[in-house]
């Protein structure tokens, strides 16, 4: 290992540490979390995951939260999946640093890919939602998968030659990938999706990945058909097809290319300056794109295009396939990062000295870095952290062994927005945990279990909520001496501490 490569991995990690150090001491239960917790005694909430397709997450949430009785204790799955990519990052630096070498781009598109894999917020997520810290071995799993073969095809005169080795750990990474988070398999593409943006073209190595890659599809689904039957379970609404392919089209270009395209920022899928901003983006790329390639035929220029389109649908085709039109951060980490190759690798173009290319790739760095930071602290965990803790005191300073039942009003789902600014980005960043209708009783629960060390207490209790003020008034149910009421769209609303 060269000392460049150790100064970058240290860059690297001093990062990650940089972004994600909360996570070491800042309490709160976001959503499914508190079901995960409190649940888990009897196996709920993790089974829902084998009718998916995702038993290995099944396993390792089993795991995790055998080992988890508290709620500041979900604190360690967090850092697990922060271990994890941390472990995980020089697999990632090595392999992207090999294909960059080998396909002629400039050396410091390594760096400058991983310090925005670790600043994107699918990556922001699988570390601060426990829920999703199965990305990071989902995603290494898929990137390993495909660089297995992409780096064990070779030619004998016009013959192709793959070891029977390679074959099987490909398969094996690739079907581990998709049993984990289907998405994450989308890392599979990575070392193809470089080599044909430097050749602009297509080859036998990339039809030879591609061509592997719907094999492991299918052979995936075999197993997933089979585990279903052994299992005795019928597969979830979540999983059924799609059967319009021209309107998933339509999705992949409207929502999750939009989202691709906005790079560490985030704006809310239905605000209107986010879709300006991906339209001119992509303009600027392929205007750039037709002045780089003049000399090339029309031909050949379409072929690009075609073969660029062809990718990004088989990056992200679990999404595609499904009936599901829901294109959150967390499904994103593989789109996001080949966009980023895509864009970085056609402005760099521009760019002949090495020293500017330099300049600009630091530029760059620091604003996803920085942006990073702001997204994992002040859209997700702060505003997070203290709507536990608001609710925490309340709970714990208001129940009494005489509470039978608790009355509860949702904050809205825009509370943060209107309150911090901030944004509101799917079910994922900039909204309340307790505005999820499943999350309250758990959390409630958990915290009342803590504070009398009686479960069968916490158990009993009736756990009731409404969306707003207004549908608590329609349900004519009455306080009583027994119920603790909480109108908790209010209290958080009127709550005065700041990011």
């Amino acid at each position: 290992m060269k000392r460049t490569d150790t100064f970058n991995l240290l860059f690297l990690f001093a990062a990650i540490v940089i972004i994600f150090y909360p996570v070491f001491y800042t309490e709160y239960l976001y959503t499914d979390e508190a079901s995960q917790l409190w649940y888990f005694k009897d196996g709920l909430n993790f089974h829902a995951s084998v009718p998916q397709g995702r038993f290995l997450t099944y396993k390792i949430f089993e795991f995790v939260f055998s080992h988890i009785k508290t709620i500041h204790g979900v604190i360690y799955s967090r850092i697990f999946s922060l271990a994890g990519w941390i472990l995980c990052i020089p697999v990632w630096y090595f392999i992207i640093n090999k294909i960059i070498e080998k396909n002629n781009l400039p050396k410091i598109f390594t760096l400058l890919s991983l310090i925005y894999l670790i600043s994107m917020p699918p990556f922001a997520i699988s570390i601060g939602w426990a829920s999703c810290m199965e990305l990071f071995v989902a995603c290494t799993s898929g990137l390993v998968s495909g660089y297995i073969l992409y780096n064990s095809i070779k030619y004998n005169g016009n013959l192709v030659h793959v070891s029977t080795t390679a074959i099987l750990l490909s398969i094996v990474f690739g079907v581990a990938s998709l049993f984990t988070y289907q998405n994450g398999f989308g890392c599979f593409f990575i070392p193809f999706f470089i080599q044909f943006i430097a050749a602009k073209k297509f080859s036998k190595n990339i039809n030879i990945g591609l061509g592997f890659s719907l094999m492991i599809y299918v052979f995936y689904f075999i197993l997933f058909k089979y585990s279903l039957r052994t299992n005795g379970m019928e597969a979830s609404a979540r999983s059924t097809f799609a059967i319009n392919p021209i309107n998933k089209i339509i999705f992949l270009f409207t929502r999750p290319l939009a989202t691709a395209f906005h790079f560490t920022c985030l704006f809310n899928e239905e605000n209107i300056f986010g879709e300006i901003v991906y339209m001119i983006l992509a303009a600027i790329w392929l205007l750039i794109y037709f002045i780089n390639q003049k000399s090339k035929s029309v031909i050949n220029k379409l072929s690009f295009l075609f073969g660029i389109i062809i990718f990004f649908v088989l990056i992200y085709l679990p999404s595609l396939i499904v009936q599901e039109n829901y294109s959150s951060n967390r499904t994103l980490l593989a789109l996001n990062f080949v966009t980023l190759l895509l864009l970085a690798e056609t402005f760099f173009s521009l760019i002949k000295k090495e020293k500017l290319q330099f300049i600009i790739a630091t530029i760059l760095s620091l604003m996803f870095i920085i942006n990073g930071w702001y997204n994992f602290n002040n859209q997700f965990s702060k505003p997070l952290s203290k709507e536990y803790s608001l609710l925490k005191n309340f709970v714990l300073n208001n129940y009494t062994p005489h509470t039978t039942a608790i009355y509860f009003i949702q904050p809205a789902e825009n509370t943060f927005e209107k309150k911090y600014g901030i944004t509101r980005s799917w079910d994922e960043f900039g909204v309340p945990s307790t505005a999820k209708k499943w999350a309250p009783e758990p959390l409630i629960k958990q915290m009342i279990f803590e504070k009398t060390g009686n479960r069968e207490m916490a158990e009993k209790l009736i756990v009731m909520t409404w969306k707003d003020e207004e549908a608590f008034q329609q349900s004519g149910k009455n306080i009583s001496k027994e119920v603790l009421f909480i109108d908790f769209d209010k209290m958080l609303s009127a709550y005065q501490l700041s990011l």
